[in-house]
């Protein structure tokens, strides 16, 4: 779909932009629908997880890569195929330009950069957990009420950004819209 603000903009070039739903920032797994999309994954060389008897894809997906393609975009779980973010129908109803999905797109890029950087201060470099459970993991240790100044500074404000970025996610990302509500046409800048 093309967004009347540009035709450049489309809604595969947003998400590439974007690919929040990929990286382990908005989801933290992926639930595959059936043993045939599970081994048609397997047959693509993806490393599933178990689960008693469903199988998911964890999340950040292995699947994508740095230029924001997934590598079994043709074999992509429906979950996947099927997810549209509410930023994305904000903009496919032109209720954002393309130049405000944009913004909110890095704002929110900006956010995680920031909870990371934090994370990284707190000794959490585990990249390949979703952002939620290593925050929850930092988070979850005893508090040194007498240790270092700074790296207490630093979980107060990785607790403060990471509640921030859920809100920001929350409202531009995750939002459910009833059809009878109109939806918000508000401004990030």
């Amino acid at each position: 779909m093309v967004n009347a603000d540009g035709p450049s903009a489309t809604s595969e070039s947003l998400c590439r932009q974007c690919t929040l739903c990929c990286s382990g920032v908005l989801f933290v797994d992926v639930h595959l629908s059936s043993p045939t999309e599970s081994s048609r994954l397997e047959k693509e060389g993806v490393e599933l997880e178990w689960d008693q008897e469903e199988s998911f894809l964890p999340q950040p997906c292995q699947c994508l890569n740095q230029q924001g393609d997934c590598r079994v975009y043709p074999q992509r779980p429906g979950m996947c195929a099927e997810f549209e973010c509410s930023l994305l129908k904000d903009w496919q109803r032109g209720d954002l330009s393309t130049y405000q999905t944009l913004s909110r797109i890095k704002e929110a890029r900006n956010q995680v950069a920031s909870v990371e950087s934090l994370l990284d201060k707190l000794g959490q470099r585990d990249a390949s957990m979703p952002l939620f459970f290593r925050t929850e993991s930092v988070l979850s240790q005893p508090w040194d009420l007498e240790g270092q100044a700074d790296v207490n500074q630093w979980r107060d404000q990785l607790f403060d950004q990471s509640a921030s970025l859920s809100e920001f996610l929350d409202r531009h990302f995750l939002r459910e819209l009833d059809p009878e509500d109109d939806p918000p046409n508000e401004s990030l800048i």
